[in-house]
């Protein structure tokens, strides 16, 4: 999933937010997807639907890490009392949510196998040979030149986080 996987090269043009109020150590319900929101409003072209699955492929990952981690901790911090109990209902929700995010893997996967193609006629199309044997080949065929230019990052630090992952 996506613990210890190295992080992605940052762009400056993100700014850092902050996302837990410190006085009562708890965010809002919808943060992050205001900040989801305003990305998709503000993205010049649109989105495209493959975009959209494989980022919230990720964001269920990231979910199935954190209720992971919900139960480790309600085992080490619940009083034994409450502990059985919640303990017990974040385990039925864990393997609900495996379930769930094992079919939604498996749709993801279908449909980036489509895009994929049609992403890689399209780079042909523009980069004919200068494809073949290029080091940049996977990184774009994942990461379009578009989206780095506006992040101002550069494909070699691309390349490396792919290759690291």
């Amino acid at each position: 999933m996506t613990k210890g996987k190295p992080a992605p090269p940052l762009s400056d043009a993100i700014p850092s937010l902050t996302f837990i109020d410190g006085d009562i150590n708890s965010g809002g319900l919808c943060d992050l997807q205001f900040v989801i929101i305003q990305l998709v409003n503000k993205s010049n072209g649109g989105l495209e639907f493959i975009q959209l699955l494989t980022a919230s492929l990720y964001l269920f990952e990231t979910c199935f890490d954190t209720l992971n981690d919900s139960i480790a901790t309600a085992e080490a911090t619940y009083p034994d009392d409450d502990k059985s109990i919640v303990v017990a209902e974040l385990k039925r929700m864990h393997s609900a949510y495996s379930d769930l995010l094992s079919r939604f893997t498996d749709m993801h996967l279908g449909l980036s196998a489509t895009a994929s193609f049609e992403r890689m006629a399209k780079l042909l199309a523009v980069r004919g040979e200068q494809m073949q044997g290029d080091d940049d080949g996977p990184s774009a065929l994942l990461i379009s030149d578009a989206l780095l230019n506006s992040l101002g990052i550069d494909r070699n630090a691309v390349n490396k986080y792919i290759k690291d992952n």
